[in-house]
């Protein structure tokens, strides 16, 4: 039960006191209404997920990535 709260916590309270503080940020800071002024700019600068495409091919090549790099700092903690 306490494992619980923490995570929901760290994972859904934080999150959305960060979502809060952004929405006040783009209010106070005009972006909210430029925004609503110019429609056409929201979906370069926010758009969504419907609208993005990420190709298999530089996905496995991240993956690969990552991967030989954790490899590599692994094989040199050992020599160390």
């Amino acid at each position: 039960m306490v494992a619980q709260h923490i995570l929901y916590h760290h994972v859904v309270e934080k999150r959305k006191t960060q979502m809060e503080a952004m929405k006040v940020a783009f209010v106070e800071s005009g972006l909210t209404r430029f925004l609503s002024e110019r429609p056409y700019l929201v979906s370069g600068a926010f758009p969504r997920q419907s609208e993005l495409s990420i190709p298999a091919q530089l996905i496995i090549q991240k993956i690969s990535f990552i991967g030989e790099d954790y490899h590599q700092r692994l094989l040199e903690s050992v020599k160390n």
